[in-house]
């Protein structure tokens, strides 16, 4: 019995180490997401951190560092304007959610970021603006619950006179003095 347990064992050891000598193992290392670096990821994280806790500011400079490390870096694009959208910085907010219609083409994206772009210019009061982006958010997803809010809100005749009080500026505008003057 004895002499069997010691064969088994001296079999096993010598299948242990066969098998171990004869396979190699090859140790791969995980490539990065296409075109986002680690510092970038681990910049756009720290953002993140940043602006759910409302320090807009400094979530803005942990995202324009993680763009400078990848410009194609759309999650550090879009929490980038929605940091300017919440200090009413309104122009480059518009010009970071372009960049994310650009990046991102799936229709929550769109619809996400078209909605977005509307209320901005809902903001600024430009209302035929603002509709033709609800729009577009509500051709990407047809049920997008804001979207379809805000389009009803602004076809009511509060918004309305309004946007024709600012049709009538504008054409003011462009020719200078008035006709009757």
């Amino acid at each position: 019995m004895r002499r069997m347990l010691r064969f088994i064992v001296i079999l096993t050891g010598l299948a242990l180490l066969g098998g171990c000598a004869g396979y190699r193992t090859v140790v791969v290392a995980e490539s990065e997401p296409p075109g986002q670096s680690r510092a970038s990821r681990a910049h756009t994280r720290n953002g993140i951190r940043f602006y759910e806790r409302r320090h807009y500011r400094k979530a803005i400079v942990q995202f324009e560092l993680a763009i400078s490390k990848d410009r194609d870096n759309w999650e550090a694009h879009y929490y980038l304007a929605e940091c300017y959208r919440e200090l009413r910085e309104y122009d480059p907010c518009l010009n970071h959610y372009r960049i994310v219609l650009d990046l991102r083409s799936e229709p929550a994206w769109v619809a996400r970021v078209e909605y977005h772009i509307g209320w901005v210019y809902e903001r600024r009061g430009k209302y035929k603006d603002a509709r033709s982006h609800y729009d577009l958010a509500l051709a990407a997803v047809p049920n997008h619950q804001q979207a379809k809010q805000a389009k009803s809100r602004l076809t009511s005749k509060k918004y309305k006179d309004r946007e024709d009080d600012d049709d009538d500026d504008r054409g003011r505008r462009g020719r200078g003095k008035k006709e009757d003057d």
